[in-house]
């Protein structure tokens, strides 16, 4: 990481941290599957994940122009820039082949997530993916610029579920952060760390007018000097209980890169562990 940027990411995390920002979720959701964790610990892994995050948004907002720049061709790789290694997993090859014919890309909100795009992207995968509208229209225009390679931009709003339908048609790729919490009635449900969670009903909708359509799972692998694309079809059939497995062994192996952390992953199924007490106690 350039020195600028590093400076940049030290304050970032600094401004994160004095604001204790998302502390409350984090240490809900910490506390919630791993209750035995002593406070001081507690602390350490809050600090450990603002930092990987803080250093992640500023690859983000700095372009991810390494990674705009990778070979398109996976006979390439692996491939070295300013002292990094980017490497293909030779379990992904066969894989993110079939994915250049479209498909469901179900992925989460761990390590660099945003330069998984890039990345795709720039192997050839037809991506796109869905963002939630930003006000002002100028952010939106940023976004999209940074959502974007030299040859695809893969981030549109989506507006009608059928408009996924019609890139599944178009064999496109079509890509979900599917880890987050789905905070309506009648939705699908799934164990995640063996507690229930709500579940994005889309790739019910989508299965279910192309039950054909390929389900895959990606993510970036990161070590000091090495990034690592791993990217794996699983099954259609109970596809949630899939893809949960293979996100619970990445946390397990790196639990500073989830970032999940600061969401509201089990607030559907266990809205307690983040209001303690009774929702009609008050004080007299």
């Amino acid at each position: 990481m350039p020195i600028i940027q590093k400076t940049l990411s030290g304050l970032l995390f600094s401004i994160l941290y004095s604001f204790r920002w998302k502390q409350q979720t984090f240490y809900s959701n910490w506390l919630f599957l791993n209750p035995s964790t002593p406070p001081k610990d507690l602390k350490k892994h809050y600090q450990q994940t603002l930092k990987n995050l803080s250093a992640h948004s500023l690859e983000f907002l700095n372009g991810l122009h390494h990674f705009k720049k990778l070979p398109p061709n996976f006979t390439d790789y692996p491939t070295s820039t300013q002292n990094t290694l980017f490497h293909l997993h030779p379990d992904s090859l066969l894989a993110l082949q079939k994915a250049k014919e479209g498909g469901l890309l179900l992925t989460a909100h761990y390590g660099n997530y945003e330069a998984l795009g890039a990345w795709l992207s720039q192997l050839g995968i037809p991506l796109k993916t869905s963002y939630a509208p930003q006000k002002p229209k100028l952010l939106n225009r940023i976004l999209e610029k940074l959502r974007s390679t030299n040859t695809n931009s893969y981030s549109i709003l989506i507006k009608n579920p059928k408009t996924i339908l019609s890139l599944i048609q178009k064999r496109k790729l079509f890509c979900l952060l599917a880890d987050q919490d789905y905070r309506q009635k009648k939705t699908p449900t799934s164990l995640f760390f063996n507690q229930q969670v709500q579940c994005n009903p889309i790739p019910n909708f989508i299965l279910k007018h192309h039950p054909q359509c390929p389900v895959f799972f990606a993510y970036i692998e990161e070590t000091p000097y090495q990034k690592t694309l791993h990217f794996s079809e699983i099954s259609s059939e109970n596809f949630y209980t899939h893809y949960h497995q293979h996100l619970e062994k990445i946390i397990q192996n790196s639990p500073h890169h989830w970032y999940g952390w600061v969401h509201r992953r089990f607030y559907s199924s266990h809205p307690f562990i983040y209001n303690p007490k009774p929702p009609n106690s008050h004080k007299h």
